[in-house]
Order: C-alpha cells, then sequence, then structure tokens
C-alpha cells in the first residue's frame, strides 16, 4: 500500500511538472520521460529500489526552510488512529509533498497537517500558512462508502476514502498556492481550487480519485447555505465530471453514457477543461523548479 501511494504521488507530480514545463522553451519531455521511465522500473521493485529512485529524482530538494512540510497530530478517538494509520502506511502524504516541492518553488513554508479539527473539513489557515486534513472528514467519506449496497469490501472502502483525500489535500494545496504565491484569480477561490485538484489527478492517470470524489461530493447532505462560498456537493460532483470528460471524453464517454454528466453540460466540458488547463498552466508557470538531471 505505501508503495502504491509513493507511486501514485510523484506520477502525480512528474505529470504536473510535464504540464508546466510546456509553458517554457528547452528540451524538458526528455527529462520528464526518463523520470517517468524510472518510476515505472520502480513498480515492481521493493520499497528500497523505490526509496532509491525517489533520492534520486528529487535531489534537487534541499534543506531549505521554504516548501511543503508535513506534520501527523497525534489522534485520540480509536477510528483516527486507525485511519492515521492507514494513510501512513499508503505513503501518499510524504511522497505527494516531496513531488510538489520537486515542481514548484515556494517564497516559504506551508505545513500541512493531518490532525483532529471538531467536524469533518479540510481547512487552509492563511495567517499561519498551515493545510488542516482533518480526521472527521475520513470519517464522513468512510461512512458514505461503508453505506454503498451492496456494501463494497474493506478494500474499496479505504480506496473511496484515499480518494477523496487525494482531492481534497490538492484542493486545500489550491488554496494555499493561492495566497502564498499571491495569484490572481477571477471567480470563487473554492471553485478554482476543484479546478486545480482536477486537473492535477487527471492529467496525471488517477482519474479514478477524481471518480471517488465527484461521488463523495454527489452523496454529501444537501443541507448547505446557498450563500455558503463552496458549490452545492451536487454542483461540484457535476464539475468535477464534466472536468474529466473534457480532458478525454472518448476515454470517458462512460460519464455520459451512465447518466453522471448530461449531454447538454458535456458538450461545453473540453472548452472548459482547455480553459482551465491553460489558465493554472500559466499561473504556476513563474514558480516552477528544475527537474533534477
Amino acid at each position: 500500500m505505501k508503495l502504491l501511494g509513493a507511486v501514485v504521488a510523484l506520477l502525480i507530480a512528474f505529470a504536473l511538472g510535464r504540464a508546466l514545463y510546456e509553458y517554457q522553451e528547452g528540451d524538458v519531455d526528455s527529462q520528464l520521460a526518463a523520470a517517468e521511465a524510472q518510476l515505472t522500473a520502480a513498480r515492481a521493485e521493493n520499497e528500497a529500489a523505490l526509496s532509491a529512485t525517489v533520492t534520486v529524482l528529487l535531489a534537487n530538494v534541499d534543506a531549505r526552510p521554504d516548501g511543503f512540510r508535513l506534520h501527523y497530530s497525534r489522534p485520540h478517538d480509536p477510528d483516527y488512529v486507525r485511519d492515521q494509520r492507514l494513510i501512513q502506511e499508503w505513503g501518499f502524504l510524504e511522497a505527494a509533498i516531496d513531488g510538489l516541492n520537486s515542481i514548484l518553488v515556494l517564497p516559504e513554508q506551508v505545513l500541512i497537517v493531518l490532525t483532529e479539527c471538531g467536524e469533518a473539513e479540510a481547512y487552509y489557515l492563511p495567517e499561519s500558512r498551515e493545510v488542516w486534513m482533518c480526521h472527521e472528514v475520513l470519517k464522513e467519506s468512510r461512512s458514505i462508502w461503508e453505506g454503498f449496497r451492496p456494501r463494497p469490501t474493506e478494500e474499496a472502502v479505504n480506496l473511496g476514502m484515499s480518494g477523496v483525500f487525494a482531492f481534497l489535500l490538492y484542493h486545500e494545496v489550491g488554496h494555499a498556492l493561492i495566497d502564498v504565491l499571491n495569484l490572481p484569480i477571477t471567480g470563487r477561490e473554492e471553485d478554482v481550487a476543484d479546478q486545480l485538484a482536477t486537473y492535477i489527478l487527471v492529467e496525471s492517470g488517477v482519474e479514478r480519485y477524481a471518480v471517488q470524489a465527484g461521488t463523495f461530493f454527489a452523496n454529501l447532505p444537501a443541507e448547505a447555505p446557498f450563500w455558503d462560498e463552496h458549490s452545492l456537493g451536487a454542483q461540484r460532483s457535476y464539475n468535477v465530471m464534466c472536468w474529466m470528460y473534457g480532458y478525454d471524453p472518448v476515454g470517458n464517454s462512460w460519464i455520459v453514457d451512465e447518466g453522471r454528466l448530461p449531454e447538454a453540460r458535456a458538450e461545453r466540458c473540453p472548452r472548459e477543461y482547455e480553459q482551465l488547463r491553460t489558465s493554472w498552466g500559466g499561473l504556476l508557470k513563474p514558480y516552477r523548479a528544475l527537474v533534477a538531471e
């Protein structure tokens, strides 16, 4: 599980790196292709082999005090202890942070914290430059998957919860980037952060995590107030499905065929996704890091 989480996170990092480098001149495709080839080879090896590969690929990440950093708080609820153990065994957070630091240069530190919050949320706190990933939202996503009938296997429940966790992490990273880099955006920041999370996941080839996030949003209780800064759960679900379809209308035609997205919206989704991709690529262009040789 830990090997899978690390490989997924690093593939996400290199896919985002490829997207960002499309906005500059120079031969970087060969570097990224070589990096992906090394990761593919590492899939069949043990964790020691993956660790050695990661050390080489991320050699440009030094001990500087800026960039993304990670902290695990100590949970007290037995369910949270179980979920934290799952996240740590998955290895996704550590590898995701290494991957982000390998492709983006931030002017200061952003701390990512897995902690108890008292409510099912994930936050970015601009005053302290912290992302809080709350145990309660992991519990909520677990309960949604366990409530499906027929009841999914424990492995399917864990994978569903992990997919939601990955989406929410990159959503909150979007908030952090907007704040720390003072990125100019128009429209609601929550929708823009959803765009970044979807963009990272689909460009990296782990669209199933975006699907799981869309499923999660579609099954949230319909009780959010209309004045809230977030779109309603159903709207967020349709948006994620639209951007996934727009990324690959042929490969993701099942989204329309299975009724996850109306055809009236789907016909505009390729243009929506291209606009999303161009916008985020341009915003992050000045902050890209060099790929280690």
